[in-house]
């Protein structure tokens, strides 16, 4: 303000279009910060699954939480053509209204204080980029010969030892180790079960004391491993918590297994299976991460990259 001819000069007020401008571009940096941080900010397993789902659909965020080319997009490109709309649209207002703050020191030092505040909010984001995709190439690099995954676990759902229904979604948040066995079995899946309860109690516990890896124990062989055998081969194969065997009538079995492309040959004659030993290591949002023929270091170590 001044003072002349004996009077104090008032400022004037800003014009309508003026202010439709300051309002446009409080709406683009609130609405962008927001994008930013629903896009970029860790959400942990025990979020929401629909937070997980909306982040895919809308920037394609995998596991790591990266987006991909076409969610970068829409991140860096919207609101610089949401800024572009409003400047050509208001090109009048705008420039008045730049004038304006050009004229006023106050308006210049909350010019300048929204720059730095912007390049911090840059900083903090490309750093948290470059950490998300640090993550991803460590997620990604082979470890004895292994091979990252990244391929969605089928549906699993069947009757436990407890007489319960136990699904593989139901061990979200969790590291599970999902293996496909049977109790006639002599050979190989004694190993195959030794080696996923030998891994998850290498894993040992969490700070709520309960195991941090989940074991899901699939039968081959739904003829002989009924329902109401489970409690009787749990106790066989000592199970501990978070290991459960699985089984159901003929039908859901196989479905399952069909669903897992489990490559199996029963024989008619004497119910012996004939098998590809493997056990899936699936991470706690329920992405088949490795695939393993046994080995409990192996199974250990990939677990803890998850």
């Amino acid at each position: 303000m001044s003072i002349g001819d004996g009077h104090i000069a008032q400022p004037q007020k800003l014009a309508a279009g003026e202010r439709y401008v300051l309002a446009g571009l409080g709406l683009i940096v609130g609405a962008t910060l927001c994008w930013w941080t629903f896009a970029l900010v860790p959400i942990g397993r025990a979020a929401p699954e629909w937070i997980a789902r909306t982040r895919y659909i809308c920037f394609g965020t995998d596991v790591h939480g990266v987006p991909d080319a076409a969610g970068w997009l829409m991140l860096i490109a919207q609101p610089v053509g949401m800024l572009l709309a409003l400047l050509i649209g208001w090109r009048d207002s705008a420039r008045s209204l730049l004038h304006r703050a050009q004229r006023s020191r106050g308006a210049r030092r909350s010019g300048a204080v929204a720059f730095v505040v912007i390049l911090v909010i840059g900083a903090l984001g490309a750093w948290r980029v470059g950490t998300l995709v640090a993550q991803r190439s460590r997620a990604n690099a082979p470890i004895e010969g292994y091979s990252a995954m990244w391929r969605p676990a089928p549906p699993l759902e069947l009757t436990d030892q407890f007489g319960a229904t136990r699904s593989l979604h139901g061990m979200r948040g969790r590291t599970t180790f999902v293996a496909f066995v049977y109790a006639h079995c002599e050979t190989v899946c004694p190993l195959v079960i030794a080696d996923a309860l030998n891994a998850q109690r290498l894993l040992g516990v969490d700070a709520q004391g309960s195991l941090r890896t989940g074991v899901l124990l699939v039968t081959l062989d739904p003829w002989r491993d009924t329902p109401a055998r489970l409690p009787h081969l749990a106790a066989q194969w000592h199970l501990p918590r978070n290991a459960y065997v699985l089984s159901g009538d003929t039908v859901e079995v196989e479905r399952a297994l069909e669903r897992w492309q489990v490559v199996q040959l029963r024989d008619t004659q004497t119910g012996e299976v004939t098998h590809v030993p493997v056990i899936y290591v699936v991470d706690g949002s329920g992405v088949i991460r490795f695939s393993v023929t046994g080995g409990v270091r192996v199974l250990a170590r990939l677990a803890e990259r998850l």
